[in-house]
């Protein structure tokens, strides 16, 4: 479910390469049928990659949330996207 709103959400129109993997799951409370879920996500770390510059690797925190707002599951991911820009066309910023 997590993984269709992430789609729906950016995923599907981000230049997204693939994932490194999931670090973490946690189940922190039961969902029950008829709840209402939604999802947020908070960007732990950013990064271009030493060995490709030409893709950056994200470290990705996703929670969702019911409609009382108690997290009910919390994910940890590492996705690797295209980068906007690379080395070479960075320009001098001094």
């Amino acid at each position: 479910m997590l993984m269709r709103m992430i789609c729906d959400d950016y995923l599907s129109d981000a230049s997204g390469i693939g994932g490194a993997g999931v670090e973490d799951v946690r189940w922190r409370k039961p969902v029950r049928p008829g709840d209402v879920l939604s999802a947020r996500r908070t960007c732990l770390e950013a990064r271009r990659s030493q060995s490709r510059p030409s893709m950056g690797i994200t470290k990705l925190f996703y929670e969702v949330i019911n409609q009382n707002d108690d997290v009910v599951m919390t994910w940890v991911a590492v996705q690797i996207f295209e980068s906007r820009t690379t080395p070479e066309n960075y320009g001098d910023t001094s």
